[in-house]
């Protein structure tokens, strides 16, 4: 009852709520959603940060909910996303998804930037149809989730390094 209250207030006192803001994504003129990789990140982050007890992320609608103020937003937009399309001797296809993913995070007390990074990553699909043409939104969902692990990575480390 009121000891688990106020340990839950002391602990929420010195805890970072981070913001994992929507994910902007573009390429070839084309907004595209990055949904999947929204989760799928927000979901490897808890789990990766589930025994710090510093650090709580939330999405978007949680933090409208709960009527929180963020102590840091973190956010990502994917940016030079670049598709290049090989044919192979078997006449199977490849397409090559490059593209990076800029990494911000800024303290919402004083709106400082206090991470500003970014992970280039690659992605090969493919296909073995001949007309193996996939839609830039199946591609994009394939090479960002590709970019989970390095963009959780890349938090860890910086999250691991900070005093808070």
């Amino acid at each position: 009852g009121d000891v688990g209250k106020k340990m839950t207030e002391a602990r929420d006192k010195g805890t970072v709520s981070i913001l994992v803001d929507q994910v902007a994504a573009y390429a070839q003129y084309k907004n595209l959603y990055a949904t999947r990789f929204q989760e799928t990140l927000l979901n490897k982050l808890r789990s990766d940060f589930i025994r710090n007890q510093f650090v709580n992320f939330f999405s978007v609608s949680e933090i409208k909910q709960r009527k929180m103020n963020p102590d840091w937003t973190l956010s990502i937009a994917f940016i030079d996303i670049d598709m290049e399309k090989a044919r192979a001797a078997d006449n199977s296809s490849f397409t090559y998804v490059n593209g990076v993913a800029e990494v911000k995070i800024v303290s919402n007390r004083d709106n400082r930037l206090i991470l500003n990074t970014r992970v280039p990553g690659q992605y090969i699909w493919k296909s073995y149809q001949a007309s193996g043409d996939s839609g830039l939104q199946t591609l994009f969902d394939a090479f960002s989730l590709s970019m989970t692990e390095p963009v959780a990575g890349k938090l860890s480390e910086f999250l691991e390094k900070t005093t808070y």
